[in-house]
């Protein structure tokens, strides 16, 4: 599985695999480069984007990182389409320097 890299900080590691031509599963690891707002729900740090496979409908899974959330707050690893992405479910600060790491699992169809 290949993936064109999206984000400009400089330490992004991701692989992936297709299993049975169906399912993919993901795993990146991120830290980002400077502070930043990350917005609720938003559409989050676009990250990298999939090489000739695409997700049917949007999948999301928790990811570990080092910030320190207010309580029934996370942040979650995302891909619609071919996109993979990070983002949160609260408004927060992300310092520089924050290690983000995560793993999808999702069913995916042959890019046109």
């Amino acid at each position: 599985m290949e993936f064109t890299k999206v984000t400009t900080d400089p330490v992004f590691s991701i692989s992936g695999v297709v299993l049975g031509g169906c399912m993919a599963v993901v795993s990146f690891r991120w830290v980002n480069a400077g502070l930043f707002q990350s917005e609720a729900w938003s559409s989050g740090v676009q990250l990298a984007k999939m090489v000739g496979w695409n997700c049917p409908r949007e999948h999301q899974a928790l990811t570990t990182d080092n910030l320190i959330y207010p309580a029934g707050a996370y942040a979650c690893a995302c891909v619609v389409g071919q996109n993979i992405s990070w983002r949160t479910n609260v408004d927060i600060t992300v310092p520089a320097s924050s290690w983000h790491e995560g793993q999808l699992l999702f069913p995916v169809t042959r890019a046109s």
